[in-house]
């Protein structure tokens, strides 16, 4: 949020490594986003929309921007649970993904190249992103072309 990479109503697609019922609500409440985590078996979206709760510091501002406020979590809340209960609809999408990072992980030798500062992450990230780019630019757009190039 303070890096304006993610902005109020922005919907965010998280592996199941994240489902925690607190990551859900701090992604409603606190961040305004929509958080996409793929749900377990045992997942109740009423134990999640019980929990999203208003404090005393959302009130704290002027009439006109509480109703906006309280409209936009009306809104979020609304495609969480869409997506939410539709969720299985995201999972194509979200194997593209891991086949995307397979390929950068995997073709590029990326995974190999330990860094240990911020700066040399960036850089490294940054050169991942740019030769996945240039991939699907040249054609590597579809999942059986990103697997092939993977395996490469």
């Amino acid at each position: 949020m303070r890096c304006k990479i993610l902005s109020k109503g922005d919907s965010l697609v998280l592996d199941k490594g994240f489902y925690a019922y607190r990551h859900y609500i701090e992604g409603l409440i606190e961040y305004g986003i929509v958080p996409l985590i793929f749900p377990r078996i045992n997942f109740k979206l009423e134990t999640v929309l019980n929990y999203v709760q208003l404090t005393l510091e959302f009130f704290n501002d002027k009439l006109s921007r509480v109703k906006d406020k309280i409209q936009h979590l009306e809104t979020i809340l609304a495609e969480f649970k869409h997506y939410i209960l539709n969720w299985k609809q995201l999972k194509p999408k979200r194997s593209l993904i891991e086949d995307v990072f397979k390929v950068i992980k995997g073709t590029f030798s990326l995974a190999k190249i330990y860094r240990f500062t911020l700066a040399s992450v960036t850089k490294i990230a940054s050169l991942g992103v740019v030769l996945a780019a240039i991939s699907i630019s040249l054609g590597f757009v579809d999942k059986e072309s990103l697997q092939k190039l993977a395996e490469w």
